[in-house]
């Protein structure tokens, strides 16, 4: 749809169902290790789809991996393709063999990716075809499960998944008695600091006494330059200064929850 899509190239010989044989597949996968502490805010997956070959069953394939350890979940959907088609798979239609289930539960917070399948069963004619997949995404709309089931999806060993979504991010924010507890901590101006020329300060916090333009951070990665103010990026007071005998350099020891 935006030039870039991927594509899927396959042939699938004639199959010779008196030896035994039962079909063939090709396809592909994404790795969405880097969503998975979002996944849980959503509702399924949606993608856009075009494919050469009419009446083709695509499969897709939401993998679980926990423990070193993968479970498959999937949803075949039927493809009667003249051009882009936008395909919404809700996590709640996806479907597990129990063959091959462990829980027959789809944690979201443990998805690791996302993949397709161009699959042929009991043919006795080859095939060839394309198919290309574009803007595949997490849904967070409102979905409607289908009990439509398409090939061997039909199968009764295939079972619903049921779709536990986890817990969101704990607030890692500190509660220490009698102080207050912020689940964000915003930066503020800080105290012991001196406006030079310009939009120039100086620390005046430790003996560093660092020089810094608008922009840049002192030598402690806490205080930093802001049009030409000085803010402190956590709370904290120093209680004692010492000289880190390895380093030559201030070391600080700090008390969270109150302003410098």
């Amino acid at each position: 749809a935006n030039g870039s899509s991927l594509c899927i190239e396959y042939n699938m010989p004639e199959f010779n169902l008196s030896s035994g044989g039962h079909g063939g597949e090709v396809g592909t996968g994404f790795n969405i290790e880097s969503y998975k502490k979002d996944i849980i805010k959503y509702n399924g997956i949606t993608f856009f789809i075009k494919s050469t070959d009419i009446d083709k069953i695509f499969t897709a394939i939401v993998t679980e991996e926990k423990n070193e350890v993968h479970e498959h979940f999937e949803k075949n959907f039927l493809a009667k393709i003249t051009g882009w088609k936008e395909v919404v798979i809700p996590f709640t239609d996806l479907l597990i063999h129990e063959v091959h289930a462990i829980d027959n539960i789809l944690e979201l917070n443990e998805v690791a990716g996302v993949g397709f399948l161009v699959t042929d069963l009991y043919k006795d004619s080859e095939r060839q075809g394309k198919i290309w997949i574009d803007k595949l995404a997490l849904y967070k709309g409102d979905v409607v499960p289908t009990e439509k089931r398409y090939g061997y999806e039909k199968d009764d060993n295939f079972k619903q998944a049921a779709v536990y979504k986890g817990k969101e991010s704990e607030d890692l924010s500190f509660s220490i008695e009698d102080l207050p507890k912020s689940k964000k901590v915003a930066s503020h101006e800080a105290l012991y600091y001196q406006k030079l020329s310009g939009n120039t300060v100086q620390c005046e916090l430790c003996p560093n006494r660092c020089t810094l333009a608008e922009g840049e951070v002192g030598d402690c990665n806490n205080r930093k330059n802001i049009d030409g103010k000085l803010y402190t990026l956590v709370y904290s007071q120093p209680c004692a200064l010492t000289v880190d005998p390895i380093e030559k350099g201030p070391m600080f020891h700090l008390v969270p929850g109150m302003r410098t």
